[in-house]
C-alpha cells in the first residue's frame, strides 16, 4: 500500500505543470545588488542583458540599465552572454528561483515571497561561483638568470657575441690595470700580461 501510495504521488505532481517564474519577480532579479557585480553593461556583447524564456512566464518585459530586456528563446540563445532560469519552484507564498550567468562562471539563488495582493519581494539572495568565469591573467614568465662558470665571468643562455665576458684582470703590483671586453666581431681585445691574475668569483659566489 506504501508503494501504490508513493507511486500515486509521484504521478499527481508529474501531472502538474512546471511553475513558470513572473516576470515582476524577473525583474527584481535582475535588478538585485547579488547580481550587480557580474553583469558589466560597459563590456561590449552585454547590453541588452539578454535573459533566456526558459522557465520564465510570458508578459511585460522588464528593463534594466535603461533598456528593455532582450529575452531570446532557449534554443536560440546559443553561446550569447546571457541569464538563465535554472530552476523555479513555488511552495505557497513562498518561491525559490535559480539562475545562471554563465559567461561569468555564477549561480544565484533567491529567496521570494508573495503578499496577499500577488507582490513578489526578494528576501534572500546568495551567489555561487561555478569556476567557469573568465580565465586569470596569467603571470610573466620569469626573465633566464645568466650561468656563472668558475673564473670565467657569466655566460648567456642564448650564446652570441655576448655570450661569453672575459674577467677583469688584476694588475701585478707596479703594473697598470687593464680589462677586456667581449670579443664581439669588430672589437679589438686587450690582452693581459704574463704576471697579471684574473679575477673570478669564488664557490660562494663572492668578489675575490
Amino acid at each position: 500500500m506504501k508503494i501504490l501510495a508513493c507511486l500515486l504521488v509521484v504521478a499527481v505532481r508529474l501531472q502538474q505543470p512546471q511553475p513558470l517564474l513572473p516576470r515582476p519577480a524577473l525583474k527584481l532579479i535582475v535588478e538585485h545588488p547579488a547580481l550587480a557585480p557580474y553583469v558589466h553593461p560597459e563590456i561590449a556583447g552585454r547590453g541588452p542583458l539578454v535573459v533566456s524564456d526558459h522557465l520564465l512566464e510570458p508578459g511585460v518585459t522588464p528593463s534594466r540599465f535603461g533598456q528593455p530586456l532582450r529575452i531570446v528563446p532557449d534554443r536560440e540563445v546559443g553561446t550569447k552572454p546571457h541569464l538563465r532560469i535554472l530552476s523555479f519552484d513555488v511552495d505557497g507564498s513562498r518561491a525559490t528561483a535559480v539562475v545562471e550567468y554563465k559567461v561569468e562562471g555564477v549561480q544565484a539563488v533567491f529567496d521570494l515571497r508573495r503578499d496577499a495582493k500577488g507582490w513578489w519581494t526578494v528576501v534572500d539572495a546568495k551567489v555561487t561561483a561555478q569556476g567557469r568565469g573568465p580565465q586569470k591573467r596569467r603571470r610573466p614568465l620569469p626573465l633566464i638568470a645568466p650561468t656563472l662558470h668558475h673564473g670565467s665571468g657569466p655566460s648567456h643562455p642564448f650564446g652570441g657575441c655576448y655570450a661569453r665576458f672575459r674577467p677583469f684582470d688584476v694588475p701585478s703590483v707596479g703594473d697598470s690595470a687593464r680589462n677586456s671586453r667581449p670579443g664581439c666581431p669588430g672589437s679589438k681585445e686587450v690582452g693581459s700580461s704574463p704576471g697579471s691574475a684574473s679575477s673570478g668569483r669564488e664557490d660562494d659566489g663572492r668578489e675575490r
